[in-house]
């Protein structure tokens, strides 16, 4: 197993509307990610497992790549390593960012005071003493948070279609194959 300072790629702070409002990269992924992107879809996939089955994701795993989150209030706190990384320690570790952000500004956020999210830049630093590693790009959220809702919304209305077509086609194969077993009973 590496250590976290090793296959830390990026930290995250994403509003539960799904607005990222801090990114730090410490380690390039792959392949470019829209942060907005990231933040829609772990938005969508939350709202997903929790109306499907009353529980949340904290682990998508992917060849090379773990994205750990977890949420507190109106904030996902977010961590893209490498698959290698001791689970245990990338949980420690996003726990930590958690409740250091919480601590230091999370009346500030759950006063809906994110329009003027520059305040959230000295928390690079908080995350660089944990690490013990210094970060190769801050991305402090710093458009109008207005036109980026809009956006969201747009995006947010497109997923929840997605979302209600995915239950409509499940609900239609249960259907057709209880209907099945039913013939197959009588």
């Amino acid at each position: 197993m590496s250590d976290l300072a090793s296959g830390l790629h990026d930290v995250f702070v994403i509003e539960t509307s799904g607005i990222c409002i801090f990114e730090q990269e410490f380690m390039p992924l792959p392949k470019p990610v829209n942060k907005d992107m990231m933040g829609g879809f772990l938005s969508a996939i939350d709202t997903f497992s929790t109306e499907m089955t009353g529980q949340r994701i904290q682990i998508i795993q992917l060849e090379t790549i773990s994205v750990h989150y977890t949420l507190s209030g109106k904030l996902y706190f977010v961590v893209v390593t490498a698959t290698d990384i001791d689970r245990s320690r990338v949980q420690s570790f996003l726990s930590h960012v958690k409740e250091r952000f919480v601590a230091i500004y999370g009346d500030y956020v759950e006063n809906g005071n994110i329009s003027n999210v520059s305040k959230f830049e000295g928390f690079a630093a908080e995350v660089e003493k944990e690490v013990g590693k210094t970060s190769k790009h801050r991305t402090i959220f710093s458009e109008p948070v207005e036109k980026v809702k809009e956006r969201f919304d747009i995006a947010r209305d497109q997923v929840r279609h997605m979302h209600r077509s995915l239950l409509n086609g499940v609900a239609g194969v249960v259907d057709k194959n209880l209907h099945r077993i039913m013939r197959l009973l009588k």
